[in-house]
């Protein structure tokens, strides 16, 4: 967001981050088991249903998290004489973008049994799952990817509509879907068929896309079309920005 010409940069791209908080180590870990004062385990839910099947009460408002750590990163601190006791505080990743460890065993998976990366993944995605390349060079903005949809056959143009079918729930959804990126300059939403205004409560689908403007920013334009609500309910999840992004 922009307050009084000033950029703000979140703390996930900000340098400065662990300096202001102090931060001087950061490890990675699978939350195993979660337990409250009493040592009930809140992470089972049979634990947390009584006799009469009503929910427990938890006892107290410290947690005692078990996590697994990486083997060979403590190996590697242990040796160096680093404390883990020394570290107070958990973070965790919102739930619904936390999908780094499924990801991972969803890639290990595609790869198994086969004898070339590229029999299961398209060119332009190789080298940044595997590691060697920059993460930016995958988003749909960059140059290369740009360059990649104008020459490839089968792939849409960079100015052209891409149809987000029902990603969207609503307009509202689609807006702040967008409006936190911080290049982007306005959004634009045009009823196609002109149903939108006669029946406001009916479910829309959306086909967007992205124009480069003067100044720099970009511009979302987007048209709305009526939906075929007799072949399913449609997506029920309002996702996430960054999500909407990687779709």
């Amino acid at each position: 967001s922009k307050s009084g010409g000033t950029r703000l940069v979140p703390d996930d791209d900000d340098p400065s981050f662990p300096h202001r908080y102090g931060v001087r180590l950061v490890r990675g870990g699978t939350i195993v088991e979660i337990r409250d004062e009493k040592g009930t385990v809140l992470t089972d839910a049979f634990a947390l249903t009584s006799n009469d099947g009503e929910n427990s009460k938890t006892e107290g408002t410290k947690r005692i998290i078990k996590v697994a750590l990486d083997p060979v990163q403590y190996s590697i601190d242990m040796k160096n004489k680093i404390s883990y006791g020394s570290m107070n505080l958990v973070v965790r990743r919102q739930g619904r973008e936390n999908s780094f460890k499924s990801l991972l065993e969803t890639t290990r998976g595609l790869l198994s049994g086969t004898d070339a990366v590229h029999r299961v993944l398209p060119v332009w995605l190789q080298s940044i799952l595997l590691g060697h390349g920059s993460p930016s060079a995958a988003n749909y903005r960059s140059t290369g990817m740009q360059d990649y949809a104008t020459k490839t056959v089968g792939v849409a143009d960079p100015d052209a509509f891409l149809d987000y079918g029902d990603t969207f729930l609503d307009e509202a959804h689609l807006r702040e879907s967008f409006v936190g990126g911080s290049d982007i300059g306005s959004i634009r939403v045009d009823d196609c068929d002109g149903i939108a205004k006669e029946a406001p409560q009916r479910r829309r689908n959306y086909k967007i896309r992205f124009l480069k403007q003067v100044d720099g920013e970009n511009m979302i334009e987007a048209t709305s079309y009526e939906r075929d609500e007799s072949q399913s309910k449609g997506n029920p999840i309002r996702f996430t920005p960054k999500q909407v992004e990687a779709i």
